[in-house]
């Protein structure tokens, strides 16, 4: 039974961080990566362990104890295997709540129940191994064992299964770890019941039943792509903008587009601030030979910049963006390098860039550590002396906290910066394009862009920021 103690308590631990890992991947569709979404992880794991410690502590001095701890694991089995529809069924309608409040009501929803079932398997089992042998070192070795287990699942979990698989399966393979910890439980009462616990395999099923409600608009659903970082949609539709094509997008979530194309003009740039980076670009540095891209996408902007005979590299943090980018949207180039942009323009040599274009997203933000005054320096590094940096920003044209803050961040390493609006007087959110460079900047003159006057906020640094989003 020691043997069988250890095991469970190993399979126990895997599967709760296992579960901790993909909470993030299943609530970030809908609220976004920040860190609110991650706090409240944590913080409701923690609470669940509590409670769950603190009931299965109860049990563990209950005759019934290993009744008990069958029923833990039975729940936790049941409570996990319903996830995804929970998910789809609760996280919807509290988006319309202020986002922290948002987030903290859905993880609370949707995972203290199981974590805290799992949590409560655990003083049950080492109250058994007690009975035998009550030492330190017995209780040394089952922290350490569930330690492990807790460390091999984060590490599984995020080095193989997320990047693998969907959330559906990740959640089929902890399932069906945890029935097997309660089949190898029960097998000391008796191989009947042992074997009545696998009846529980059905569960593994649940998380296939597709859910009606996620839906995309008017868009239908051709591929769903599992990476490190997000889930990918790809996703058409016969109409845009009320213009008639066969339009194919690439979706981070079930909300806006993060590139798109009609797959019967593949060439033409479809979002307008694609055809103004462009414009920007030409505009205040026509005669540039060498651009660094961060952020690569479907491809549309990398491949429009090749053919305009410049030499092309873009960073794209994902390999699976990439990889969609060939398969579903024709990027046949080989430029890009697979890697953190900040890190990877890091290598490049001093003054050997014309222009660096930062048009890098995680859902709606820019990843903090593109926003601040040591990433901007280092760009200003990597430029030449007439080098232009250009920045895709979306936000508010007026009193936009955070748009004035990377601006007074931009200002801070370069002495000439201005900002470009297509629509100032509009207070919605809207892409907002800043270029800086070390040398004056001439006035230029472009169709649907406006320069505007943009106040200066806090300079954002690596060490500190005000703002939630993309960290």
């Amino acid at each position: 039974m020691n043997g069988i103690i250890y095991i469970v308590l190993f399979l126990v631990s895997f599967v709760y961080m296992g579960l901790e890992m993909a909470a993030g991947r299943i609530v970030t569709p809908y609220f976004g990566s920040s860190v609110y979404t991650w706090g409240a992880v944590i913080s409701v794991f923690l609470i669940g362990s509590s409670l769950g410690y603190w009931i299965g502590g109860r049990g563990a001095d209950s005759p019934r104890n290993r009744l008990w701890l069958s029923f833990y694991m039975s729940a936790a089995a049941v409570s996990i295997a319903f996830l995804p529809m929970a998910a789809a069924l609760i996280l919807p309608p509290l988006q319309t709540l202020p986002e922290p409040y948002g987030i903290l009501a859905g993880t609370v929803g949707l995972f203290i129940v199981p974590n805290l079932f799992l949590s409560a398997v655990i003083p049950g089992m080492t109250k058994i191994g007690l009975t035998t042998q009550f030492t330190g070192q017995k209780i040394g070795s089952y922290y350490t064992i569930s330690a492990i287990g807790s460390i091999v699942g984060t590490m599984v979990t995020t080095f193989v299964l997320l990047p693998a698989i969907s959330v559906a399966g990740i959640i089929m393979v902890n399932l069906a770890l945890l029935i097997l910890a309660l089949f190898l439980f029960r097998t000391r009462d008796s191989w009947v019941k042992a074997a009545s616990s696998l009846g529980l395999g059905l569960l593994c099923l649940i998380p296939l039943i597709p859910q009606t409600q996620v839906s995309f608009a008017q868009a239908k659903l051709v591929a769903h792509v599992s990476s490190p970082y997000q889930e990918l949609y790809i996703t058409e539709r016969e109409s845009y903008r009320e213009r008639p094509g066969h339009y194919r997008f690439l979706q981070f979530s079930q909300g806006g587009y993060q590139g798109g194309i009609d797959l019967n003009q593949p060439d033409a740039l479809l979002f307008p601030y694609t055809r103004m980076l462009l414009d920007l670009l030409m505009g205040h540095h026509p005669d540039s030979r060498t651009v660094y891209m961060i952020g690569h996408g479907i491809g549309t902007l990398t491949s429009r910049i090749d053919a305009m005979g410049k030499q092309i590299e873009a960073a794209e943090i994902d390999g699976k963006v990439l990889e969609v980018s060939r398969q579903y949207f024709g990027y046949e180039g080989g430029h890009v390098e697979v890697g953190d942009g900040r890190m990877l323009l890091g290598r490049k040599p001093d003054r050997s860039q014309d222009v660096i274009l930062v048009d890098a997203y995680n859902g709606g933000s820019i990843p903090f550590h593109l926003t601040t005054s040591q990433f901007f320096q280092m760009t200003s590094r990597k430029l030449r002396d007439d080098g232009l940096l250009l920045m895709n920003v979306i936000g508010q044209a007026s009193d936009d906290e955070f748009v004035e803050s990377v601006y007074a961040t931009v200002r801070s390493i370069y002495p000439y910066a201005v900002v470009y609006a297509a629509d100032p007087g509009s207070p919605d959110r809207q892409n907002l394009y800043i270029a800086a460079s070390p040398q004056p900047l001439d006035p230029i003159t472009l169709e649907g862009v406006q320069e505007i006057h943009v106040g200066l906020g806090t300079v954002i640094t690596d060490e500190k920021t005000p703002f939630v989003t993309g960290n």
